[in-house]
């Protein structure tokens, strides 16, 4: 009888396999990933079923999508007193001019059940750079309303006004992935000791303004010097700001 040709089965067109990793890493509809990374290479839709991704990376290329379905184990666990492998997910990066790619954790959608979640149950840490320092009346810029914390220290003895950009000069500004009901928040603190030199945050073009803008000067114990806002948008380069706190 004549050899047979080993077969892969369940092969799914639409990614590939790389360092130095093959086709004999998937079975039985299963995909076992050992320090590697898979990568879309298409703008189309990747489906991993029933995976079991033991370390590495994932990454989509351009408008990729990767569905986890039925569902897949994520982890990197580790036997005895070896730490785990952190797991990583990313955007594609741009090339030149073009804008990256964000990365959008959805739940599942449709059916006339309960909607699903996206559930965190362990410790949060988020990148946090440096406070814009705002002194005297000005502009504010998209990037430092994006950074999310503002300090305020006016120093003339009167009240400040930080005005928010034109909704048509922040939107376009925004991750392209920013949609309508989409939202980020922000903090400004105001650090002067000079009652006198409160700090407002005030309107432009395209913008709703709810609850209270102005946030005191930080002069007495019981005086509240800090706000937090939410900025929702509501319609293309249109927006409206929340004061949360």
């Amino acid at each position: 009888m004549a050899a047979q040709t080993p077969q892969v089965q369940y092969f799914q067109p639409g990614f590939r396999l790389i360092d130095g990793q093959d086709l004999n890493n998937i079975f039985n509809g299963s995909l076992a990933v050992v320090n590697m990374t898979i990568t879309t290479l298409f703008t189309t839709t990747m489906t991993l079923t029933t995976a079991n991704l033991t370390t590495g990376n994932i990454t989509t290329a351009n408008v990729g999508t990767l569905n986890l379905t039925n569902p897949p184990a994520i982890n990197a666990a580790a036997a005895g007193n070896n730490p785990g492998t952190d797991y990583t997910i990313a955007g594609g990066a741009a090339t030149g001019t073009g804008n990256n790619s964000s990365v959008v954790l959805t739940a599942g959608t449709g059916g006339s059940g309960l909607a699903g979640a996206v559930i965190q149950r362990s410790l949060n840490v988020v990148h946090q750079g440096a406070a814009a320092a705002l002194t005297t009346s000005a502009l504010l810029t998209t990037a430092q309303l994006l950074g999310g914390l503002l300090t305020g220290l006016q120093g003339g003895g009167a009240s400040a006004a930080y005005q928010l950009p034109d909704g048509t000069v922040m939107g376009p500004l925004l991750p392209a992935d920013f949609a309508v009901n989409d939202a980020f928040d922000f903090s400004l603190i105001n650090i002067s000791t000079t009652a006198a030199e409160s700090a407002s945050i005030t309107t432009n073009t395209n913008w709703t303004l709810v609850g209270d803008m102005d946030v005191a000067a930080n002069s007495a114990a019981t005086t509240k010097s800090a706000g937090r806002f939410r900025v929702r948008m509501t319609a293309a380069n249109t927006f409206t700001l929340y004061r949360l706190s």
